[in-house]
């Protein structure tokens, strides 16, 4: 028996979809790709059409949305309307159900309605979703004369109004952009739906569909939207961004149109971009989409505003601001159309006037194509006019609508063709974990943070930070750091010293003086030390904050490179600011604020031990001897690293608990985490141990310290935090934690270690982080500093701590640090006798290290 039509069809389809990967891949115009898979698609339904019984039927099968306009992806889903006429709808259910059925039962992702005729104009005119999919219809079998009866009734002068059409998916389309924050530049974004997406291009072809009748690129370039020049731009890049769509549904087999890390490498590759270490190439594949987004939001803007202008033409006067600009309902506008030839810097006054002039609410249509046109102008103003270097700093300097400004300026590629080294930030993206956003689109964020600070209504997100801003005499230096901390990233070498050396000339450049040219040149030299120091070194060790002190030099250079360090952190990744980090990051200021302004002198053993004990008293009564000889086992390194409320907790602890181990928590608000002390006879792997019970409850180690009495007693100080980065409140939990201790303590030396069963992040499997391990002398020469950087996972710290306890070693304390998929954890070692490790030791403990980290990659 010869197969059907409806069975011919999906063969034919079938051999389509085969072939598709290789047809893209060898270069296939898109326009060919769609048309190849409607045509099958249509034959499909076509055939099932007829199968139904549906060919007399009183009803025309549409094509809507993307389908409807010819733009098929591989698993794009499929939307048609089943369109029934008023009078003859009933008594053809059955026949649609089954039709229905038969594209379920084929393996379509089916979007589908069954409307009459009115039905379908009464909810297309409530609802610019249905009303927007129709406009894109396409008939593909039945009655001829129904859909144009549909047509003509979306044709009546009431029907969606340009106007209001207009304004309804003005609106729309900010709301969309306002679900991905108003940026298309985060390390994952959708191709389809994010801020030059392209949706974007999607709505222009509405626009055009409604307004001019026509929904083409040729139409706008017909009716003056777009320049020749402008649509070849717009279509390469939309061409490039539907590859990648094209290409992420074959690789994932799926509707997916996010572009996710775990995607990313085998794209870059399929784009020419592969690489023998990976993530170059990706980086480079994924500058090249981002370049894209930033070109189709550009156009994207300009064609809207253009719509608009000519749908609500203005009517007032326009009203000069100077010999150049005018400003018109709004709108900036230049007074000729040869300004900017005869002066490019006005480019950059324009943004000076908008930020000089609040009503100024955008700049008209024709004065973006303007700017867009001699924007290369600007490529050699920062060298040879002072007036265009007076102009940019005088847009930092302005107390508002700064961040605004080298948003547009950026979006229009104004700032890179003033600042040639900012070109090579632009749409570039670092591929990993810890960096959310482009190059570029962190350095406007980093800005904006920095401004936020100065904002009232945003003071309690940092009130150290708000205080230190409104007080720093000249904030256009640290915006200049802001806008240089990461402009050399890609280049090769340190980016820190080339950016710095970037930064000294361009000050020089623009007559700052020389103090704050050097100012500049060492934030953006130093901009990570703050945040190394605070979260890779110990903060409670006087002679770390010595070193850091005489690095900062002065109080003006601490309080500028906090400011910069927290906005900078801020802007990195959204998830990574934590109170932790927040607490840290004071910490380490105050410390050293105090230590440059000798505000306070270190408290002696003797005044400590007066404090403490007098704190003692002021609670329970306790055994004063008792306390006396337990302070009388403790060594001075550990009685000065706390202050007196700590002291008296342990204390208070140990002597209310004679049963070991002690075991108690508390929270501690100042570093917002929750703090654990362990008071246990001394023994080889405690600290394996408690790492080991932490991670089976989902906890993660932010710090520690340990040490040993002189009476043969381990002491362990742990900072941690939950899942969720929050310190542990609940009191059920609580509880737990400290009998899981006590029992994994109590259990014999030789127990093996019993690690939690948390799996990875998904993400983690797509990076490959070697494993690094410096060792150098610490603690005045009395333990080793052991710098690891490995791939995070769970259990990481409970495999460190048992490889140290197998080399006879004693860990002094840790500092804990994770971004993104790298752990960067300082850890203080000593042997049992409080000495350095020598060369076997180090040798011998790196390889049991690697060994350990080797063993837990699998999770």
């Amino acid at each position: 028996m010869p197969p059907s039509p409806l069975e011919q069809s999906c063969a034919a389809l079938a051999q389509w979809s085969a072939e598709e990967p290789a047809r893209l891949r060898e270069g296939v115009a898109l326009e060919t790709l769609f048309a190849r898979r409607v045509e099958r698609v249509d034959a499909v339904l076509h055939a099932a059409w007829q199968a139904a019984g549906l060919a007399e039927a009183p009803a025309a099968l549409l094509a809507v949305g993307g389908y409807g306009r010819g733009e098929l992806f591989p698993h794009s889903d499929i939307d048609v309307l089943v369109l029934l006429d008023n009078a003859q709808a009933d008594g053809w259910s059955p026949q649609v159900e089954r039709f229905i059925s038969a594209l379920w039962d084929i393996g379509f992702n089916l979007g589908h309605s069954t409307r009459t005729l009115d039905e379908c104009l009464a909810l297309a005119a409530e609802d610019l979703s249905v009303a927007t999919n129709l406009f894109e219809s396409r008939l593909l079998s039945g009655k001829t004369a129904l859909w144009d009866r549909l047509r003509q009734g979306m044709q009546a002068p009431l029907f969606w109004p340009a106007r209001e059409f207009f304004l309804a998916k003005k609106a729309e389309q900010t709301a969309r952009h306002q679900r991905y924050d108003h940026s298309g530049y985060k390390i994952e974004p959708n191709v389809k739906e994010s801020p030059g997406g392209l949706r974007d291009w999607h709505m222009l072809r509405w626009l055009a569909c409604r307004i001019l009748g026509q929904d083409d690129m040729a139409s706008l370039v017909e009716h003056g939207l777009l320049t020749r020049g402008e649509a070849d731009d717009l279509g390469r890049d939309i061409d490039f961004l539907s590859r990648v769509r094209y290409a992420l549904h074959l690789l994932t087999g799926r509707h997916e149109d996010r572009l996710l890390l775990i995607h990313q490498k085998a794209l870059a590759a399929e784009f020419g971009h592969a690489t023998a270490d990976g993530n170059t190439g990706v980086e480079a594949f994924m500058q090249r989409y981002f370049r894209a987004v930033m070109s189709i939001e550009r156009l994207n803007d300009l064609v809207v505003q253009q719509f608009e202008e000519r749908l609500f033409p203005p009517q007032g006067e326009a009203r000069p601001l100077n010999p150049r600009f005018n400003v018109r309902e709004g709108l900036i506008e230049t007074r000729h159309a040869q300004i900017f030839l005869m002066a490019p810097w006005a480019m950059l006054e324009i943004f000076l006037l908008m930020q000089q002039h609040p009503e100024i609410q955008g700049i008209r249509a024709s004065t973006l194509r303007q700017l867009r046109s001699h924007v290369m102008l600007m490529r050699q103003e920062m060298r040879s006019n002072p007036q265009a270097r007076e102009l940019f700093i005088a847009i930092l300097r302005q107390p508002q609508g700064v961040t605004e400004a080298l948003r547009r300026m950026n979006r229009l590629g104004l700032l890179a063709a003033y600042l040639p080294a900012f070109e090579q930030i632009v749409g570039r993206m670092q591929f990993d974990l810890f960096h959310l956003y482009t190059v570029d689109e962190h350095t406007l964020f980093v800005i904006r943070n920095l401004r936020r600070f100065a904002v009232p209504e945003y003071r309690e997100e940092n009130p150290l930070a708000h205080e230190l801003f409104l007080a720093f005499d000249q904030p256009e230096v640290l915006l200049l750091a802001a806008l240089f901390h990461d402009i050399a990233k890609g280049r090769g070498g340190d980016h820190e010293l080339l950016g710095a050396e970037d930064a000294r000339e361009f000050c020089t450049l623009h007559c700052l003086p020389k103090e704050d040219t050097e100012l500049v040149a060492w934030l953006v030299r130093e901009h990570l030390a703050l945040s190394f120091t605070a979260q890779r070194r110990d903060i409670e060790d006087a002679d770390v904050i010595r070193e850091f002190a005489a690095r900062v030099g002065d109080r003006r250079h601490l309080d500028a490179l906090y400011l910069l360090t927290v906005a900078d952190i801020r802007a990195t990744n959204p998830t990574l600011w934590t109170e932790w980090r927040a607490a840290l990051l004071r910490a380490l200021y105050r410390k050293t604020r105090a230590f440059l302004e000798a505000e306070q002198a270190a408290l002696d053993l003797a005044e400590l031990r007066t404090r403490t004990f007098a704190l003692l008293a002021e609670d329970a009564p306790v055994n004063t001897q008792a306390a006396e000889r337990l302070w009388a086992t403790l060594p001075p390194g550990h009685l000065a690293r706390f202050d007196a409320a700590s002291l008296a907790w342990q204390t208070r602890a140990v002597l209310r608990d004679p049963e070991r181990p002690v075991v108690v928590l508390r929270q501690d608000r100042e570093r917002q985490a929750t703090e654990l002390f362990v008071y246990t006879p001394d023994a080889a792997n405690i600290f394996a141990r408690i790492a080991a019970t932490l991670d089976r409850m989902g906890l993660d180690i932010q710090a520690a310290h340990i040490t040993s009495s002189t009476d043969g007693h381990a002491l362990e100080d742990i900072l941690f935090l939950d899942g969720q980065g929050q310190p542990l409140n609940d009191e059920w939990t609580q509880l737990e934690l400290i009998r899981q201790i006590k029992a994994a303590l109590s259990l014999p030396e030789d127990t093996p270690l019993r690690l939690g069963t948390r799996r990875p992040s998904p993400h983690l499997r797509h990076f490959d982080v070697p494993t690094v391990i410096i060792m150098d002398p610490a603690c005045g020469g009395h333990c080793t500093r052991v710098q690891l950087e490995t791939g995070d996972r769970p259990g990481l710290l409970a495999r460190v701590g048992l490889a140290l306890a197998e080399s006879g070693l004693r860990l002094r304390g840790a500092v804990i640090n994770t971004l993104g998929e790298r752990a960067l954890d300082t850890l203080f070692v000593s042997t049992r006798d409080h000495q350095p490790l020598d060369g076997a030791q180090r040798d011998d403990l790196e390889r049991r290290l690697r060994a350990a980290l080797d063993e837990g990659r699998g999770g």
